[in-house]
């Protein structure tokens, strides 16, 4: 979802950023562009490392909630290019749609609500319904299981580098689609990595 659907990951790192000065804690943008991608348990605990206090991380996630929320309502977040298109061809295919995020289910569903796509997804796994995120496969085994398909019959979009690690360790393929943060290693097994979402339908097409 973050960052491969939606464009969000921009604007979270933003967001941190305000939280930071507003706190008048130094952070730079390279140390916040590396937390992409990184699922919440990962980034709360680089927050209470980085402060050397649980109430200080605590109140900079708030704050970057706030302001993140802040933007959403004022239509500062949007899709991702060609987002609106792949999800179109998707829907008019006999293909099965799901989502797999790391975002837990209320903040998902907010966001997924604002643009209208909360119901357009045939199966939907978040971070509150699984023991281990992303770059564990727990998120993916469970969306393997509610499409009622085999791994070798399901692909998946991922942005960040662990989602690719999620998606290998579950054994199923994945597009690479580089978003903001940290890429693949070299020795990542990825299906076909594309420069946005706009290959990805010649790409499904393809395989249909």
């Amino acid at each position: 979802m973050d960052g491969c659907l939606l464009d969000t990951e921009r604007m979270y790192i933003k967001a941190w950023g305000m939280a930071f000065q507003a706190k008048g804690i130094p952070i730079t943008r390279e140390q916040l562009i590396a937390l992409g991608g990184k699922g919440t348990v990962h980034i709360d605990n680089f927050m209470r490392e980085y402060t050397h206090s649980g109430e200080m991380a605590k109140a900079l996630r708030a704050s970057r909630e706030e302001f993140f929320w802040g933007f959403l309502d004022r239509g500062e977040v949007g899709l991702m290019p060609y987002a609106g298109e792949i999800l179109k061809y998707v829907k008019s295919t006999n293909l099965l749609l799901g989502i797999a995020s790391s975002t837990y289910t209320q903040k998902a569903s907010r966001i997924l609500m604002h643009f209208d796509l909360l119901h357009s997804f045939d199966f939907k796994v978040f971070g509150d319904m699984i023991e281990n995120l992303k770059p564990a496969p727990d998120i993916y085994n469970m969306a393997v299981s509610l499409s009622g398909k085999t791994k070798e019959e399901c692909i998946t979009f991922e942005d960040s580098a662990t989602g690719v690690m999620a998606a290998n360790a579950c054994g199923i393929d994945v597009v690479y689609v580089p978003g903001i943060g940290e890429r693949v290693s070299e020795d990542a097994a990825v299906y076909r990595e594309i420069p946005s979402l706009r290959e990805g339908v010649a790409l499904l097409a393809g395989l249909i």
